[in-house]
């Protein structure tokens, strides 16, 4: 049992790291909803023009005023919190598939090498995604929504491409096991007496 899961062995590890700060992040929303909430709006009236929030070092350069009045820093905390949320929700969600994948290719009868890549390529996609999407959150509420996306766009469109396409790849690959079409690409493909 350890030869097979031994070339997947990190991409669980990383299926794992994901749903367990998943379940970490619920757990800290849960218990620091309203403190958090707070955190979110003080930070986006620090970043409104002609707002001063006291006991707290207002922002002075006119630049980094975003936002241009109470109640857009209201929405965008509010849209701060919801974009953590999903963050949370994705990071359970894509936890658990990439643990099954990779269990699945575990099982697979493909060349160590193939396995190693396809799940750890697959579990660093669902691992990385929700970070982007926290980070989204967090840096909103100092930027505005367009520039904190912008910030981690080449990181979400990566780790959604490593993930979606190392799933598609598993997909093709069983369709093409099962109806015995892997001429062509029989050197993805172990031996039956190798696992």
């Amino acid at each position: 049992m350890k030869e097979r899961y031994a070339p997947v062995f990190y991409g669980i590890i990383l299926a794992l790291g994901t749903i367990f700060y998943g379940e970490f992040m619920a757990t800290t929303f849960g218990v620091y909803e309203s403190d958090i909430k707070a955190a979110l709006l003080q930070e986006a009236r620090e970043h409104t023009a002609s707002v001063t929030v006291p006991g707290h070092k207002q922002e002075t350069d006119a630049d980094k005023k975003v936002f241009t009045s109470e109640a857009e820093a209201q929405q965008i905390a509010d849209k701060a919190w919801v974009y953590m949320k999903r963050a949370h929700t994705h990071a359970e969600g894509l936890g658990a598939i990439t643990l099954v994948v990779a269990l699945l290719i575990g099982h697979m009868a493909l060349r160590p090498l193939i396995q190693r890549l396809l799940s750890l390529g697959i579990s660093l996609g669902g691992f990385v995604y929700p970070i982007c999407l926290f980070y989204a959150a967090v840096w909103m509420v100092d930027k505005g929504t367009t520039a904190a996306k912008a910030d981690v766009h080449y990181f979400a469109v990566s780790s959604v491409t490593l993930y979606i396409s190392g799933i598609a790849v598993v997909f093709i690959l069983i369709i093409l096991r099962h109806f015995r079409l892997t001429r062509p690409i029989r050197f993805v493909f172990a031996d039956e007496s190798e696992g």
